[in-house]
């Protein structure tokens, strides 16, 4: 939902507000002369630049009065009170607020966007983010600031983001901006983008290097300031070079053609900078209100990068580094009030991805993914899966075929990239110790040097037997000393939040590879696996990532015959499209949605059972302990949730579900949610959320664990079974929680092929441990691989599909039922 608030001067100094929901105006009311609000504003400013810290960010320096750090928390305070007050404005302004409020209630599962229009700059500077009404309705949206423009969307011609950071005058702030380039360098050494930086460089230097290269973000760190109506904006090159952007306006044109998206000041007192720059149609600019400290400034920007290149969408990245800066409110308060977007477009700017993406996608309906049988937490277990692979249709995905498409390689890897976060090898010190060898290995691999990288990656896998990327790129490397190789693929999400979920996922994969390598290959050839990153962010706006990984396997890996994913059935669906237009084959080891929520073309596959199979058995345990009433916390924006919400509610009946809880409700709170359950006389809880609400899941628990009698019996999908919930701080508030998987390793009813499969995997990984992610995506590449073996010596694509897709086609996997 797109929120527009627009404010214009009108007689009396009053203000004409009219607030805009996706291009439709709601209500228009007024607001009265904020005169006593600006004298509110300028008294906490003057205290706020008195701090000594902050006084270092000002040029030139000046005296100012010294005021306790008490003294300007109360001037926030009543600032804050004096805003809250100026906003309840008249008759027709509260209309229009209850109108926003009852079309939020109606639209509660979409992601919220607010903009900001107005000229008056001194609105501009006020932190409309803690406006009580946006607190209690809105409280994980931000507001950028609305310059309105014809923005024309730049082709970008790179194949990786690319990143221009200027250090400027740097003088009394030198710390600052160390930090600054730590953060900055960090990114580099991550393969995140192409960095380049400028210390103090001459105004040629600055302008050669705008024109002669295609950068998408510009980063300023050093002083700079705006004049008094905040309207002109200069930075500091050096202690004698001010620039204004009107100085490089031709050459920042020029740039913003070429790509240029996204500028960030990490400096003083930037909305002039933001003014001019969006008179020269940039996308989108950050700059901090006010002056800002050292701390506060290296903070923000290091979270921001770090959550921006990390594939989190812009306003999540932003707010997530803005809440970062709540630990410095007690040294500098209103601090976290100072970071500011400044927009020329009413809609999500660019994840990190999409800013070398040029291909717009109509964004198509979100459907689900979910799950089946029992496992009791810490208790017994008694677990199946359903060997059947399942074929779906849908509709063709429209695409924009006039825009060129720019590859990036850096979410795919043979072996020649890291795409695993170093925290999935935290308490590991065997890995951690002997990283290097990887490390190595992947350069030799980069460089061609087959051998050397597979004596490298075999010494690693010894030493960290736990890590799947770096066995399949020890089989890659081996594959490409033999030559001839068969190529596919396998997509996961690479992410700190679900690295664990992907690291599962290689497994079955890497065991497989192993397996069929040892045994001479697919006819004689060995079998290479592609990695690829396909993190799907629910707030994309142009191509995500698996659209992004489906477009470059389809189009310009020809040797890929087929692939292993994605993760979620939203994933699967959306990149399920573009696979068949290349008529590549997927077959997804965890999608589970059921067939009415969500279609797939008939080139997509899938090994597990669907949510249908995972309600009945959740209904038929709740019958057998005499419950009869249920409560249910789920996720409106996750097609899982729902879809296993659904199928819950169509088994146990509407009327025996007392209580519902929506996650994705802005003002959801898990205390609410678990005491109404309890007070509405439910018999069980069950919590349906995605593994990417984790956090939330655990503080159901949690709270769930403090009522009578340590709460209300839990139930759950399989996306809870992993170690974020069931090794995490939750502890003993999760023992007896009962949770549908398809497979256990503890099932009584597994069958010799299973059993054989669960011993090899014990021991290639080095644990007792094997979960059903590992078994179902096992299954699916030996379907992939049994398909290519019956293609005999040519196996293409279309051929793969077409075996596949016969009635009568099974193989020995390592499932329940021993056939897939």
């Amino acid at each position: 939902m797109l929120i527009r608030f627009r404010l214009r001067s009108a007689p009396e100094g009053k203000f004409r507000a009219a607030i805009f929901i996706d291009g439709k105006e709601l209500q228009e009311g007024y607001l009265s002369a904020p005169d006593e609000l600006q004298s509110s504003f300028k008294q906490w400013q003057e205290a706020y630049l008195g701090l000594e810290d902050v006084a270092l960010r000002l040029t030139p320096r000046s005296k100012r009065r010294q005021f306790s750090r008490g003294e300007i928390r109360n001037f926030s305070e009543s600032f804050k009170k004096s805003f809250d007050q100026w906003l309840q404005g008249d008759e027709k302004w509260r209309k229009a607020r209850e109108k926003l409020l009852v079309e939020l209630h109606k639209k509660s599962e979409d992601e919220i966007h607010i903009f900001l229009d107005t000229e008056e700059s001194n609105l501009r500077r006020f932190p409309w983010q803690d406006w009580e009404f946006f607190e209690e309705y809105c409280p994980n949206a931000e507001v950028t600031v609305y310059e309105s423009t014809d923005i024309c969307k730049a082709i970008p011609s790179s194949d990786r983001v690319k990143v221009l950071v200027v250090v400027g005058n740097n003088e009394g702030i030198e710390e600052g901006v160390k930090k600054d380039l730590e953060a900055i360098k960090e990114l580099e050494n991550q393969k995140r983008g192409v960095f380049k930086v400028l210390e103090q460089p001459t105004r040629h230097d600055l302008l050669t290097e705008l024109r002669s290269k295609s950068y998408q973000i510009f980063i300023f760190t050093g002083h700079s300031g705006s004049n008094d109506g905040k309207d002109i904006g200069w930075i500091e090159l050096s202690q004698t070079d001010q620039l204004q952007i009107d100085d490089l306006k031709l050459t920042l044109r020029e740039a913003i053609k070429g790509g240029l998206q996204l500028c960030i000041f990490n400096s003083c007192d930037g909305l002039g900078l933001a003014k001019q720059l969006s008179k020269l149609l940039l996308p989108v600019a950050i700059v901090m209100r006010e002056p800002v400290p050292d701390d506060v400034a290296a903070k923000f920007l290091r979270v921001f990068l770090e959550k921006y290149s990390g594939g989190q969408s812009f306003f999540k990245s932003f707010r997530e580094a803005r809440c970062h800066l709540e630990g410095f409110q007690h040294q500098y308060p209103g601090v976290c009030w100072l970071p500011t977007v400044c927009t020329g477009i009413l809609e999500e700017p660019p994840t990190w991805w999409n800013l070398i993406t040029p291909i717009e996608l109509k964004p198509p309906q979100r459907k689900s993914f979910w799950k089946h049988p029992l496992f009791r937490v810490g208790v017994g277990s008694a677990a199946i899966i359903i060997g059947l692979v399942l074929i779906y249709k849908v509709v063709r995905i429209e695409r924009n075929q006039q825009s060129p498409i720019n590859h990036n390689s850096e979410l795919l890897s043979l072996g020649d990239k890291n795409l695993t976060p170093e925290s999935a090898l935290n308490n590991q010190p065997n890995c951690i110790n002997n990283i290097e060898q990887k490390n190595q290995g992947i350069q030799q691999f980069k460089q061609q040097k087959f051998p050397a990288a597979a004596e490298s990656f075999e010494s690693f896998v010894e030493s960290c037997l736990s890590d799947p990327e770096a066995r399949i790129y020890f089989n890659n490397a081996k594959a490409a000393i033999q030559g001839n190789s068969i190529q596919i693929a396998v997509s996961v999400p690479l992410v700190e939040n679900l690295v664990g979920e992907a690291q599962e996922m290689l497994r079955g994969v890497a065991q497989v590879q192993d397996e069929v390598n040892q045994n001479g290959g697919i006819n004689g050839r060995p079998l290479q696996v592609m990695i690829a990153n396909d993190d799907t962010s629910e707030n994309m706006v142009l191509l995500d990532k698996a659209e992004f990984v489906a477009l470059k396997l389809t189009q310009d890996y020809d040797k890929i015959l087929g692939v292993i994913g994605h993760y979620s059935s939203d994933a699967t669906q959306k990149a399920g499209k573009l696979y068949n237009q290349g008529n590549l084959v997927v077959i997804s080891p965890t999608s589970t949605a059921t067939r009415n929520l969500v279609q797939f073309t008939d080139n997509v596959f899938r090994t597990p059972p669907t949510d249908q199979v995972a309600a009945q058995k959740l209904v038929n345990y709740m019958i057998e302990q005499n419950d009869y009433q249920a409560a249910i916390a789920y996720q409106s924006k996750s097609e899982y949730s729902k879809s296993l919400r659904q199928t819950f509610i169509e088994q146990v009946g509407q009327t025996d579900v007392v209580h519902e809880c929506n996650l994705s409700e802005p003002f959801f709170q898990a205390s609410d949610c678990v005491e109404q359950a309890f007070d509405k006389g439910a018999d069980i809880l069950a919590l349906f959320p995605s593994s990417q609400l984790s956090d939330v899941t655990e503080i159901i628990v949690l709270q769930n664990f403090r009522l009578p009698n340590s709460g209300l019996p839990l139930l759950a999908g399989d996306a809870i079974y992993g170690r974020k919930i069931l090794d995490g701080a939750v502890g003993q508030a999760v023992n007896g929680m009962v949770v549908a998987v398809p497979w256990h390793q503890d099932s009584k009813n597994l069958t010799d092929s299973s059993k054989t499969f669960l011993k090899k995997a014990q021991e290639l990984w080095g644990t007792q441990n094997v979960n059903w992610r590992t078994a179902s995506s096992y299954d699916a590449t030996m379907a992939l691989v049994e398909g290519l073996k019956e293609l005999g010596n040519n196996p293409t694509r279309k051929g793969l599909k077409r075996v596949l897709s016969k009635s009568n086609f099974s193989v020995q996997g390592g499932n329940r039922n021993g056939r897939i």
